[in-house]
């Protein structure tokens, strides 16, 4: 499977390098809205579990544009990242 990034932007990073992105990098990186992002009405939420959420957050923005609006992270290690596509 071979996704194209939305917009083909010649600035993508390779999902290895996002990788090595802090959180806080991330959300300069993703943060930002994409004029030709998926558009995504009517969803409230959608949880995922990852064991790689760099390469999760690369695929949901890179892929389909979508903005990551927040992080949180827990008491016990663990991340929750919210995107946004609308």
């Amino acid at each position: 499977l071979t996704i194209s990034p939305v917009g083909a932007q010649t600035n993508v990073l390779p999902p290895e390098d996002v990788q090595k992105l802090t959180v806080e990098e991330l959300r300069e990186r993703y943060g930002q809205a994409k004029p030709d992002a998926l558009k995504i009405d009517g969803i409230n939420h959608i949880a995922f579990v990852s064991s790689d959420m760099a390469r999760t957050v690369w695929f949901w923005s890179e892929a389909l544009g979508l903005r990551l609006t927040k992080t949180i992270q827990l008491a016990d290690g663990g991340q929750h990242f919210f995107m946004e596509g609308g």
